[in-house]
């Protein structure tokens, strides 16, 4: 593979999604990246989402152009866009993190208290992101110009 490349991206969901539409959601993802080499990692927090995509960066821009304008979520804010040396989430087409706990049982549930610190020990800027995403720096950001625009 050439040289990885990677896209972080937080958005605020336009509804609660219930566990059945977040395993569809992941079921169509992870098929639809694995056909294209493309791995990473998928949270959900607070109607949020925060998503790691690695891979080609042809696949990884295509995809982030699709996530632009899926009608599911709005303020889209891209945190990061960068080659990287090597893919962090090379061995999950899509890992899933739920952070209240519910969808324990759907494939590639990671832990987010427990496990996910554990499984990425690296300091690499994902991770930096991540972290940032579970103290609500990130979530605060997608909510605030929600706020702002309703006020």
């Amino acid at each position: 593979m050439l040289q990885p490349f990677q896209i972080i991206y937080a958005s605020l969901a336009n509804r609660r999604l219930t566990q059945d539409e977040i395993r569809d959601l992941l079921h169509i993802a992870r098929k639809n990246n694995q056909s294209v080499d493309v791995g990473g990692m998928l949270v959900y927090h607070d109607n949020c989402f925060l998503q790691v995509l690695e891979g080609p960066r042809i696949a990884v821009e295509a995809i982030y152009m699709r996530v632009k304008t899926d009608p599911r979520h709005r303020n889209v804010k891209l945190l990061l866009r960068c080659g990287i040396s090597e893919t962090e989430f090379g061995d999950w087409s899509m890992a899933y993190v739920d952070t209240d706990g519910k969808n324990k049982g759907l494939k590639g549930y990671v832990d987010y208290l427990d496990q996910l610190d554990k499984q990425i020990v690296s300091d690499s800027q994902a991770m930096r992101v991540l972290s940032r995403f579970k103290k609500g720096d990130w979530r605060d950001l997608v909510l605030e110009e929600v706020a702002d625009k309703s006020a």
